[in-house]
């Protein structure tokens, strides 16, 4: 079970997307997960990345971000897009 800040700092967290993505070659691959969290006021996108562990998930990193209009992130994908082996998120 992977959670989020919902009920803490956001009152809404929706995740529309999920994909695996190795960052570099030699990499474990991680899971990222992408939707909106709403602060109150707006929806702004919300993207974490998640490392599995023996029995969890722990967050690796994550970011909001969002301006004066409601922003999501709907479709969220892997690939090599500079050849170099990692993938990046799209």
């Amino acid at each position: 079970e992977a959670l989020l800040e919902v009920g803490r700092d956001y009152t809404e967290t929706r995740l529309f997307s999920v994909c695996s993505v190795r960052p570099t070659p030699d990499a474990a691959p991680l899971l990222a997960v992408a939707g909106f969290s709403n602060d109150g006021h707006r929806d702004i996108a919300d993207l974490a990345v998640y490392e599995p562990t023996s029995d969890s998930l722990a967050i690796r990193w994550r970011q909001l971000r969002g301006h004066a209009d409601a922003s999501s992130i709907r479709t969220l994908r892997a690939a090599d897009l500079d050849c170099d082996g990692g993938q990046e998120l799209i």
